[in-house]
């Protein structure tokens, strides 16, 4: 079987709403490609009115039905997975990837249930990874509700921002449009010092599979930093599309994840890939938490509360 077919792989934490929203723009802009929604173990009321929708719109289940899509490709083009529990961003995701590789997958985009598209965009991402093997990940403008742009994101991986922005926010603040000054305008290859956003990127799939996919020691956090360094081993590159666009309605799944589990779950994924990726020493780490600790505990609070009296 030739390698025809592209995914687009969405997964879905307890948001049928937000998820339902996206789909029904991504059901007018992207039929031509394989749909897949990844039901992360959501309660069972939220997973009953997601499978509703998919159902009223000619979804199948890809866990009772394998075979018979395996055997007919072209016929079922709109797919769904329901996982018996939240196994986070990164392994839910991998199980998806790990699912369709049966079925010759060519190119896949994984994207968040809260981007809007308002035009096909898969068309320009696919073209670009085709033509030019140099890259491995490629990803749109993403556009917030305020208008700011927020692809491409630097990594932010060093210690003057792991250590010395988060105790000294209030005095570097000021400072900070004069570093962080990032091009939106043009498309390019990304340098060492930025990333693309994880709410939307495009990738061939035998290059994703051949860095593993997504690393399963994360549960939610620093995915984009540990492809990042996985890509390098093979000298590949990131490139940002800036004709293509969509619209994210930021971290909307994570709002209603409990603030301190979120946080020790990102911190989690940063400190492991410091430690496996960086090797980074647990002295130095120690830092990063104490800085993580009074960021989180003292200068947001006191940005939050300034913001509440104005």
């Amino acid at each position: 079987m030739s390698k025809t077919d592209n995914f687009i792989i969405i997964l879905n934490w307890n948001e049928p709403e937000m998820t339902i929203k996206c789909l029904e723009k991504l059901l007018i802009y992207e039929s031509i490609n394989t749909i897949l929604i990844v039901d992360n173990g959501s309660e069972d009321n939220k997973r009953k009115k997601l499978k509703r929708f998919l159902d009223d719109n000619m979804f199948i289940d890809l866990e009772q039905n394998n075979n018979e899509i395996y055997r007919e490709r072209n016929k079922y083009k709109r797919l769904y997975l329901l996982l018996k529990e939240n196994y986070g961003y990164a392994v839910g995701n991998n199980k998806a990837l790990i699912k369709i590789k049966n079925m010759n997958p060519h190119n896949v985009i994984i994207m968040n249930n809260d981007i809007i598209l308002n035009s096909n965009i898969s068309k320009g991402l696919f073209e670009k990874i085709d033509n030019d093997k140099n890259i491995a990940f490629v990803g749109p403008k993403v556009i917030l509700p305020s208008g700011d742009d927020s692809n491409p994101i630097l990594k932010k991986d060093n210690f003057y921002y792991l250590f010395l922005f988060k105790i000294f926010y209030p005095i570097l603040i000021p400072f900070k449009c004069f570093i962080e000054n990032i091009d939106y305008n043009f498309s390019r290859y990304l340098n060492n010092n930025e990333m693309l956003s994880g709410c939307i990127f495009a990738v061939n799939f035998d290059k994703f599979e051949m860095i593993n996919f997504f690393d399963k020691n994360t549960f939610l956090g620093s995915e984009e930093l540990i492809i990042n360094e996985k890509i390098k081993k093979y000298n590949l590159k990131n490139y940002y599309l800036s004709e293509q666009k969509v619209l994210h309605i930021n971290s909307h799944s994570t709002r209603k994840v409990n603030k301190k589990k979120l946080m020790n779950n990102t911190f989690n994924a940063k400190k492991y890939y410091l430690k496996t990726y960086k090797k980074e020493k647990n002295f130095t780490i120690f830092l990063y938490y104490i800085a993580n600790q009074i960021m989180n505990n003292i200068w947001i609070p006191i940005k939050r509360f300034i913001r509440k009296r104005r």
